[in-house]
């Protein structure tokens, strides 16, 4: 997945683990002609992401993005879907290296 912004700067790349589960590094699907599947895709977040998508401390990103998720199958066939003038935001212990470069301090929620 690509995001950029209203420029078409791109910003980060992100990658696609999996459908529903996070199935590791291979990201395999198998679909039947002609049918759908429909879920919740997972996608790789780091850290340092929530800095080149300048979002503050509580997960917020004020401009708009654009997205393109970007498929490639056995066959290098490429399929692509793009979401223009969205929002992103994210939550939990992904935002502690923002927190910490404006001194607010952080709880991780992973080591309770």
């Amino acid at each position: 997945m690509y995001i950029s912004n209203e420029l078409d700067e791109e910003l980060s790349r992100h990658n696609v683990y999996g459908l529903g589960d996070y199935v590791g590094v291979d990201f395999k699907l198998a679909v039947s002609p002609k049918s759908e599947i429909v879920g919740q895709l997972m996608i790789g977040f780091e850290t340092t992401d929530p800095f080149r998508l300048n979002m503050d401390e509580y997960g917020i990103c004020a401009e708009k993005l654009n997205f393109e998720l970007l498929l490639v199958d056995a066959r290098d066939k490429r399929y692509s879907a793009t979401i223009r003038q969205a929002s992103v935001f994210a939550k939990g212990d992904f935002l502690w290296k923002v927190k910490k470069q404006k001194g607010i301090p952080h709880k991780f929620l992973t080591h309770r």
